[in-house]
């Protein structure tokens, strides 16, 4: 019995080492960007998770020169497009919800990534456009 359990420990080491490494291509586009970011000067500090009811994915909350930024990060640009065709042109409504913005909302997506910033910041609505392109949705 013993060396059965040493033999079938041996069996999920070797199926372990073997099996690829799970990557995470969301964190990775997260880190493209704000790299991109920071690379045009921009002061860029991770606070914490972001969550909104009509995204499907728990994204991460970054503050970009002080300013509040949500990203949502999906495992592949279809799902991504899949969640950003639900979002009205004008982005007061996801799906059939209504959503009521503390201040213009501004959707950009690039690649995987869906941004989202909620104000009315010129210089970073500038600095999100350069990055991003044009907003796909939102004031």
């Amino acid at each position: 019995m013993k060396y059965f359990r040493r033999f079938a420990a041996l069996i999920v080491l070797a199926i372990a080492a073997c099996a690829p490494a799970i990557s995470r291509p969301e964190a990775s586009a997260i880190d493209h960007w704000l790299d991109a970011l920071r690379a045009r000067g921009a002061i860029v500090e991770t606070v914490g998770e972001a969550e909104q009811p009509f995204i499907s994915v728990i994204g991460s909350m970054v503050q970009v020169n002080g300013e509040d930024v949500q990203l949502f990060a999906y495992l592949s640009e279809v799902q991504m497009d899949a969640q950003a065709t639900r979002i009205s042109p004008d982005g007061g409504t996801v799906g059939t919800a209504k959503i009521h913005w503390i201040g213009a909302p501004h959707f950009f997506k690039q690649g995987s990534l869906l941004v989202l910033y909620v104000g009315e910041n010129g210089d970073l609505l500038r600095l999100l456009t350069e990055i991003l392109g044009r907003q796909f949705a939102g004031q």
